[in-house]
């Protein structure tokens, strides 16, 4: 068994590969010599070159060649040890993504009221002393009661709505309409002492204010 062996390991070994090199270069100077009889010269040629190969390779061994490096021990790594019974960590949550609002420009501001004219504020200041006079008229006519408490609350309804904006609009009702029903229930009164069986005035002078009252803006 151990010779079975050894014999394929011979001819892969140096001596022979060396040996078959020499047996090859005899057999080629065999060929190209001029000696007729090439048979014989040829065979111990290429019988002798073959040996002196083979020699070579028994005396000069092939350098061994390095044992391959061992791959480097890799490290495993360390597992964490943690205490028995204590629960792992939560994983932080995502948080949500802040989604921005588009930011609206500020509203305009307003413009500052309009100074009025001039002209209105003149009129309405006319008007104011107008009225002044027919309040105090009211109060030195010695009316009675309800015709004077009448006219009283019809002087304040226009003072109170008079203001520059809209002097314009109770100029009449200031200069016309209201010296109008005042005059007509004092004329109605001295026509009613004249002829005392007649109805008496203060009736329709309620009636009167009611639609000045009315009228106004």
């Amino acid at each position: 068994m151990a010779t079975s062996r050894r014999v394929p390991a011979y001819f892969g070994s140096r001596a022979h590969l060396l040996g078959c090199g020499g047996a090859g270069i005899g057999l080629l100077l065999t060929l190209l010599g001029p000696s007729a009889d090439w048979a014989v010269v040829g065979t111990g040629a290429v019988a002798g070159l073959y040996g002196a190969g083979a020699v070579l390779g028994l005396a000069f061994p092939a350098r061994a060649e390095p044992a391959p490096a061992e791959p480097p021990a890799t490290t495993e790594p360390t597992e964490r040890t943690e205490p028995v019974g204590s629960p792992p960590e939560p994983a932080a949550a995502p948080r949500p993504a802040v989604r921005s609002r588009p930011v609206s420009p500020p509203p305009p501001a307003s413009p500052p009221p309009a100074s009025p004219p001039p002209a209105d504020a003149e009129l309405a200041g006319r008007l104011g002393r107008e009225l002044a006079a027919q309040d105090q008229r009211v109060t030195r006519s010695g009316w009675p009661e309800p015709p004077a408490q009448a006219a009283r609350q019809l002087l304040t309804a226009v003072r109170e709505r008079l203001a520059p904006e809209t002097a314009g609009q109770l100029a009449p009702v200031v200069r016309e309409a209201l010296p109008a029903v005042l005059d007509w229930y004092e004329r109605g009164r001295s026509w009613w002492r004249l002829e005392p069986g007649g109805p008496p005035p203060e009736e329709e002078f309620t009636d009167r204010v009611r639609v000045v009252l009315e009228k106004l803006p």
